[in-house]
């Protein structure tokens, strides 16, 4: 108790001289310093060494710091003077989520008097009279814990789980006017546990814990409103059919691409880049490899007919000089100015795989074909850092002059054409990641693409893109950490490969599907802003099971969708509903390292609330990890609010029950 009387102590202590702008003498940084790099993320601000301010009325003014922090171990404090009688003002934390998979918002409420978090729910209460004066926090950080503090008092504890290594601070105020000062961070990081790897002959199956009789609420108070539907949120790889998705990579391709040498079909125009008759046609935009693959000029108009969004892997590999520039400009010319209503439905995309294709490191044309990889391994030799500026200067920054242009002559607006930024390999492997924000964060020396001269690649782009977000780790940490980064300053961020040649079964599809939609849910994005692409092209080890399991959802999941998400001890649940009369359930198991055999499904309690309770439900287990009911149907028995199903079942991992009302 002594020990943890003097950490008290030691904390009001740090906390008396705060008005001064040099750092205690137990070393804490003070954040505001010249030296540690905030920007505004929106609203008006008054900054200074000491203290940051500002006045927001219904709009939320934020202030996020430029870097991340390692937090894990260490503590941070601030004072905050908050002024309005319905103000709000605080800080969250990206890269740091609660216990229900939030990310750490402190609000305090001037109304109330209370400190909440980002669901509102209040975590502490403050004295009466505590927001007429500064209010003076510590967030002290653990492993796996927050405690907060005030006044040297501890006044609330949270369970934490550390996405990422560092931690993104952001303040905010809303509806009044709020003034944070002193911002100390202290402590010395938490080194991480050293773990040995076992050895090979210790390694054993993976076994369930068993789930028992789950209850699942489907109330309206439960669910979290989407702002898109199921179709618009899903796309497929190079279909040229109609399906129930509306975003096709590679329409009518996959290799899709342009000839070498001219053909002799084409329309010469005077390029302005290298100021020379350029050739280029639509028709010419086609994949080679297929007999009967039609050109873009056939097929722009099936993609408007069909109302599509059709995303394209730009053609160029090498350096992209001045005639590249020109056949690009040339192309997207044609593409968008001979089609009403190209726009919004046609996306080229500038690089595969950037991270292990070295884009701009070749001065020679190779190749004018794009094949895509189908989510191999990442190559050897990947994450180079000179080919991330290589990407940046000599292929990027060019093709992005090329497409302002085009826009220009086609819009009179150079930012009409979106900017799609190549796709990273892999990005759950915290490496990958790492060498794509290089790319990102690189600022233009502009000796290829003069007019961007000073610009960072991130303020150019307007959609990021990833493949196999969730292939090396089971949950949201790729996209959140490079939404909550890059998210207010780009138009989406959409997975162009997700399954491919890693993916083994329908279980892998259900398990992507209940991620994808926690991180929409978490950051309340739409369809244009969230995008996950199913790569069934290269699925060497995966059956037809595949497409026709994605083909069910999305002709069944129609209507306004709903989200819901809990862990329980054995696993978390997944709360899918579309419109009143679809409901989807997807469990995904917690597992250990001993080995068992496959255990049974419990049963399931179903809240739908009295209205729909009475209704005919069809329920059936989906075609996935389950063994002993392929697409079985489940009986239903219904009680006066809610559901009840005794799936006849047993799961290595993961399952799924969709129920409809005919």
């Amino acid at each position: 108790m002594k020990s943890v009387a003097a950490l008290v102590f030691a904390f009001a202590a740090l906390l008396s001289p705060l008005h001064s702008q040099e750092e205690p003498k137990s070393h804490a940084r003070l954040l505001l310093a010249p030296d540690f790099a905030w920007r505004k993320q929106s609203g008006v601000w008054t900054a200074a060494a000491s203290g940051v301010e500002a006045t927001a009325k219904e709009t939320l003014s934020e202030y996020a710091a430029s870097a991340g922090i390692p937090l894990k171990g260490r503590w941070l404090s601030l004072r905050i003077t908050v002024n309005g009688g319905a103000a709000k003002a605080g800080l969250w934390l990206a890269g740091l989520r609660d216990a229900k998979g939030d990310l750490v918002r402190l609000q305090l409420d001037a109304a109330s008097g209370t400190i909440t978090n980002g669901r509102g729910r209040t975590i502490a209460t403050l004295p009466a009279g505590a927001l007429e004066k500064p209010v003076e926090l510590v967030l002290q950080f653990t492993t796996d814990t927050m405690r907060l503090l005030s006044s040297g008092a501890q006044i609330a504890e949270l369970p934490v789980v550390f996405e990422e290594g560092t931690i993104t601070p952001s303040l905010f105020v809303e509806r009044g006017h709020a003034t944070f000062e002193d911002i100390l961070l202290g402590g010395e990081p938490a080194k991480p546990a050293i773990t040995k790897t076992p050895p090979k002959h210790f390694a054993v199956p993976l076994k369930v814990i068993a789930t028992a009789r789950l209850a699942v609420d489907f109330t309206d108070t439960k669910m979290t409103p989407l702002r898109g539907d199921w179709q618009h949120y899903f796309g497929v790889h190079s279909e040229t059919a109609p399906g129930p998705w509306k975003t096709v990579r590679q329409f009518d391709g996959p290799a899709n691409g342009l000839p070498l040498k001219p053909q002799l079909a084409s329309q010469r125009m005077n390029g302005p880049f290298n100021k020379a008759p350029v050739e280029m046609d639509l028709a010419w935009f086609r994949d080679y490899q297929k007999r009967a693959s039609l050109g873009l000029d056939r097929n722009v108009p099936i993609i408007i007919q069909n109302d599509l969004q059709a995303l394209y892997v730009a053609p160029w590999q090498s350096m992209l000089g001045k005639i590249q520039q020109d056949q690009i400009w040339a192309l997207l010319k044609l593409a968008y100015g001979a089609n009403t209503g190209a726009e919004n439905r046609l996306f080229f995309q500038w690089g595969d795989d950037i991270n292990s294709r070295a884009l701009g490191t070749s001065a020679d044309v190779r190749s004018l074909q794009v094949t895509l990889r189908h989510g191999t391994s990442v190559a050897r030799g990947a994450n180079n850092p000179a080919d991330a500026t290589a990407y940046a200067e000599n292929y990027f920054a060019p093709a992005v002059e090329a497409v302002r242009r085009a826009s220009t002559d086609v819009f009179g607006d150079e930012r009409r054409i979106p900017v799609v930024v190549g796709s990273c390999a892999r990005v759950g492997v915290d490496a990958n990641r790492e060498w794509f924000r290089s790319v990102l964060d690189h600022v233009i020396t502009g000796e290829l693409a003069p007019t961007l001269k000073g610009k960072r690649v991130i303020d150019l782009v307007d959609y990021l893109t990833v493949s196999h977000p969730f292939a090396d780790a089971p949950d949201t940490k790729a996209l959140q950490g490079l939404w909550s980064t890059y998210g207010k300053q780009i138009k989406g961020l959409w997975i162009t490969n997700e399954f491919g040649s890693i993916g083994r079964s329908p279980s892998h599809i259900l398990s992507s599907i209940a991620h994808f939609y926690e991180w929409v849910a978490v950051n309340d994005l739409d369809a244009q802003q969230a995008r996950l692409i199913w790569d069934f092209v290269g699925r060497q080890r995966a059956s037809d099971d595949c497409v026709s399991l994605m083909t069910q959802l999305g002709e069944t999941m129609s209507g306004a969708l709903q989200f819901g998400m809990e862990a329980r001890d054995s696993g978390t649940l997944y709360r899918i509903s579309a419109g009143d009369n679809r409901l989807l359930i997807i469990y995904i198991a917690t597992t250990d390292r001993r080995a068992g055999k496959p255990t049974p499904v419990g049963e399931l309690t179903i809240e739908v609330g009295e209205a729909r309770a009475q209704k005919p439900w069809i329920a059936r287990m989906l075609q996935n990890s389950i063994r002993g009911a392929t697409d079985e149907i489940v009986a239903v028995k219904t009680e006066p609010t809610h559901l009840i199903l005794t799936p006849n079942a047993t799961t290595t991992a993961t399952w799924a029950v969709l129920l409809e009302m005919p």
